[in-house]
């Protein structure tokens, strides 16, 4: 398959295989054809890690696949797929809530993440918010940079108070 023009509802799952060559990682469609370099990406990286896949030529903005299921590959296509995945999109995880200010509606946040400290500028929180799952939230600064709260229940009371007055 390629191309995925018209959106999802004109996509067509495909199957293939997928496997690493020369540094690079190489995919075949079921039917055969020649092999193309890809890039691996989840296709709602946010909303719905652990769905769907994109397989994207390496170099250019084409798909070359849509996956909706990592099970369509067999064993080590499918292994290769989630290591990529995992390099792929890293969330900083809010793992503390030290302050929230707000201003002028617009909320400065002091966090400390699974990646140090952070201080982070979040504009509209009803656009630049979002719950992928109930105990879930992930934030997009100004900058669209992300971070997760994964899961709420696990901050600090002190932290939670601040999410909540912020968000």
């Amino acid at each position: 398959m390629t191309g995925s023009e018209g959106g999802e509802a004109g996509k067509t799952p495909a199957g293939g295989r997928l496997w690493r060559e020369s540094g690079r990682i190489m995919y075949q469609g079921e039917a055969g054809g020649a092999p193309v370099a890809v890039r691996v990406r989840w296709a709602r990286p946010l909303s719905d890690r652990g769905g769907a896949v994109s397989l994207l030529e390496a170099g250019r903005k084409r798909e070359a696949a849509w996956l909706p299921s990592l099970d369509l590959l067999p064993e080590e296509g499918r292994r290769l797929a989630r290591e990529e995945l995992e390099l792929g999109l890293i969330l900083p995880r809010i793992l503390r809530i030290h302050l929230v200010t707000s201003r002028f509606g617009n909320y400065y946040w002091d966090v400390t993440t699974d990646s140090g400290r952070r201080k982070f500028l979040l504009a509209s929180p009803e656009s630049n918010s979002f719950r992928p799952l109930p105990d879930a939230v992930v934030i997009k600064d100004v900058f669209d940079n992300c971070y997760e709260i994964n899961p709420i229940s696990g901050l600090d009371p002190d932290s939670r108070r601040e999410m909540e007055r912020a968000l």
